[in-house]
């Protein structure tokens, strides 16, 4: 199993659009994300410029995918 950060683009019924990242896992052939976003947060430093790093590496490589 693998996964990448994947920002997601949220459309509620009135048609409010907001944005989020969520974590996308690999299960062998299919794909699946994370029902909730991502939270940024650890009780260590190094780990939150790790995190923001990938996200945004991610974001540029895997770019936005719509939230169903």
């Amino acid at each position: 199993m693998s996964w990448h950060y994947q920002l997601m683009k949220h459309t509620e019924p009135d048609d409010e659009v907001w944005y989020a990242v969520h974590k996308n896992y690999y299960y062998y052939s299919s794909d699946s994300y994370t029902v909730e976003p991502v939270s940024i947060k650890s009780e260590d430093k190094e780990d939150i410029k790790w995190m923001l790093e990938a996200m945004l590496k991610d974001i540029e490589k895997h770019g936005v995918k719509d939230y169903e």
